[in-house]
């Protein structure tokens, strides 16, 4: 087994599990260009995945992505999806377009994620925005794709990268807000 850490590429990754990528289907959020999202699916595209299902908030961003796993590989299914990590509602359309798309997920790549945000703002929901997009619509998405993990069977996989944000800041358990999911 290899031995992974903070300078670990997602090359390096992808080259240490190539005989779990062939042929299996991976979903990653946040796959806009020249973001850690988009380069672990251009490393993927390189070992030969069934289908990459690509879930970001705008199209055009994700457009060279698409382009640059097209050429890597013309045979690998690529789905585009559109989906707002911050807004639960979009998080659920996503969910619905996603279990009406594909029969299965091998691996979910939760990527997306906002950072540096200067100035307190909260979702469509009234949920603080980092908390929003990094924590809450990676779990609603996960939770309601549950189903196309099983089908997967035992193999199927969920990653979910982070950083060390949380050593800079605090939670602040007294900010109340309902949540209705």
């Amino acid at each position: 087994m290899s031995s992974f850490g903070f300078s670990t590429t997602s090359e390096e990754v992808v080259d240490a599990f190539a005989e779990h990528v062939k042929g299996r289907i991976f979903l990653i959020t946040g796959t806009s260009a020249n973001g850690l999202g988009a380069n672990t699916a251009v490393n993927l595209a390189r070992k030969s995945p069934a289908q990459l299902v690509l879930v970001s908030r705008n199209r055009s961003k994700v457009d060279p992505v698409i382009e640059q796993i097209a050429s890597i590989d013309p045979n690998i299914k690529i789905t585009f999806i559109s989906g707002e990590l911050s807004d639960l509602d979009s998080v659920r359309n996503a969910a619905k377009e996603i279990n009406d798309t594909v029969s299965h997920i091998d691996v979910i790549i939760n990527n997306a994620g906002v950072m540096n945000v200067k100035d307190f703002k909260t979702s469509s929901q009234g949920v603080e925005l980092t908390l929003a997009s990094n924590h809450l619509g990676h779990f609603l998405l996960t939770n309601l794709l549950v189903p196309k993990l099983k089908a997967a069977g035992h193999n199927s996989r969920v990653v979910n990268l982070s950083s060390s944000g949380h050593r800079v800041g605090r939670f602040r358990f007294d900010d109340h807000v309902r949540l209705s999911f």
